[in-house]
């Protein structure tokens, strides 16, 4: 038993990258159109209804209802493909620059700690039920899924996996491996949705729309095992912190297994860390439980619960409010301090 996380933009977002959908747009905008369909796609993309997409869900699922502007899904694919390239190459300049970054301004130690510690932003009461469920013969290892393109977390990793010993009386065992369930931008970058009905089009939706557009049929035909064995990895263990994951409409599969897996078992435990600049101070802790509460009822809704599921798995959803685990970079102040 351990504990899996699942990692979203958020992680990138919190290290200070701009890999957000508003971070590139307007320079895809500005790029050069190589057809008329995509200069036409790149004028309706700043049209009202299409210029206020903020996360990648949210753009995935505009181009999914934008579809039916479209005669014929080549059209549609040439589309894709020319917004993904040039998203590849916006995330890898952002990579590289964060990358050099990294290696001079990493706190190593700090991001182990953040491991070990990922359950501290809640509270005393959910800490105590998350450890017991999550430690076997004092041990508890660590498993990572991304959903980012980026191998930030990857290079992390390679830095301080193996097992280590904890302040208290656990051994953690990180895991090196990172299933990217979306690819990498090296190899299988995957853009798109969940399935095709949440596609609006005149057109027959083929094999070349599927592979091209619909995630899971894209995984399917490319790799299937590595969605089998990121839901094996969820299933196998008590513990699942999601952190900086949207859990957006383009990705309903996966709200759809994380909530089999809280229904499956009262003894497994979601800690979903939500990216957002939340100030509250500790000593006021009712009104972070109070935030907390409010923030439930959206994961309520992504994870699609009636009322009497919410009733059974309330008290095992954690949403740690002004709480930050991966918050490991030294910052300058940091460093002038410890040059005096």
């Amino acid at each position: 038993m351990g504990v899996t996380f699942l990692i979203g933009n958020g992680f990138d977002l919190n290290l200070g990258m701009k890999t957000r959908y508003t971070d590139m747009y307007d320079s895809y905008i500005k790029s050069e159109s190589k057809s008329t369909v995509i200069d036409k796609f790149k004028k309706d993309l700043q049209k009202e209804e299409h210029n206020h997409y903020e996360n990648w869900s949210d753009f995935e699922m505009g181009m999914a209802r934008y579809a039916e502007n479209f005669t014929d899904e080549n059209e549609f694919i040439e589309c894709i493909r020319d917004f993904k390239a040039h998203m590849v190459k916006w995330l890898k300049r952002e990579e590289e620059r964060f990358l050099n970054d990294l290696w001079l301004n990493a706190d190593y130690d700090r991001i182990l700690s953040s491991i070990a510690n990922f359950h501290y932003g809640c509270t005393p009461n959910n800490r105590y039920d998350i450890e017991k469920v999550m430690n076997v013969k004092g041990s508890c290892k660590c498993s990572f899924i991304t959903f980012n393109y980026t191998t930030i977390l990857d290079e992390i990793l390679l830095e301080i996996s193996g097992d280590f010993d904890s302040d208290g009386d656990t051994k953690f065992d990180v895991d090196e491996t990172i299933i990217h369930i979306h690819g990498d931008l090296d190899n299988d970058v995957v853009l798109g949705v969940d399935n095709k009905n949440q596609i609006t089009s005149n057109f027959d939706i083929t094999t070349k729309t599927n592979m091209a557009f619909i995630k899971p049929e894209f995984n399917r035909a490319f790799d299937r095992r590595r969605v089998d064995n990121a839901i094996k990895l969820i299933n196998s263990n008590s513990v699942v912190c999601a952190y900086g994951l949207s859990l957006g409409e383009s990705d309903s599969m996966w709200a759809k297994i994380l909530k089999d897996w809280l229904l499956a078992n009262p003894q497994h435990h979601l800690i979903y860390y939500v990216y957002e600049e939340s100030q509250i101070p500790s000593y006021n802790y009712d009104e972070k439980m109070e935030k907390e509460e409010e923030l439930k009822e959206d994961i309520y809704k992504k994870l699609k619960l009636t009322d009497a599921q919410i009733t059974t798995v309330k008290n095992r959803i954690h949403i740690p409010v002004s709480y930050n685990i991966f918050d490991f970079m030294i910052q300058e102040n940091e460093k002038a301090l410890a040059t005096v």
